[in-house]
């Protein structure tokens, strides 16, 4: 086996296993995923590039996220108005995302709790977008609202989310 096919499906095999909590990550950035799915496009193609930067047996997800957290500040520079965190949470999310896998429990269960605190039509809708992966146009057709409205309340019910989250976690600040 010569060391570009080995190189090749080492990273075709780490991404591959990866691809969806970095993602997600990205989709918790930028609730879009039009503009999510070409923000991890570039990040893949980036990840690809730099691949051999990337020091085998540590944690590939944190170093994809730390790419993808470079490709969503650039997004956010470029296109402030529609990605509603600032600068210091991008930073703090992209740390707690990269944390060890047993911090993952006490996220989800906090995550749960917070979804059942939730309004029930934001609760439908954060289950529309991430469950059903309906898209804003499909949802904006299904109940008669701007698709601009269907941003806007998916942007707020995800930063009360993130609040709901954090407190529960014991986290002082965003």
């Amino acid at each position: 086996m010569d060391d570009t096919f080995r190189k090749n499906s080492t990273f075709v095999e780490l991404y591959s296993s990866n691809y969806n909590r970095i993602r997600s990550f990205i989709l918790m950035m930028v609730p879009n995923t039009s503009e999510a799915d070409d923000i991890l496009q570039e990040t893949s193609r980036i990840m690809w590039e730099k691949f051999q930067q990337y020091e085998p047996g540590t944690n590939f997800v944190s170093w994809g996220v730390t790419i993808a957290k470079y490709q969503v500040l650039k997004y956010r520079k470029n296109y402030n108005s529609k990605v509603p965190l600032s600068s210091e949470i991008i930073d703090k999310l992209s740390e707690d995302f990269e944390s060890p896998l047993d911090r993952e429990n006490d996220q989800l269960d906090a995550l749960r709790g917070c979804l059942k605190k939730l309004e029930k039509k934001d609760y439908h809708l954060i289950q529309s977008r991430f469950e059903h992966k309906k898209t804003a146009r499909e949802l904006s057709q299904q109940i008669g609202v701007a698709m601009n409205t269907i941003y806007r309340n998916e942007s707020r019910v995800l930063y009360l989310l993130q609040r709901c989250i954090y407190k529960t976690l014991g986290a002082n600040e965003i």
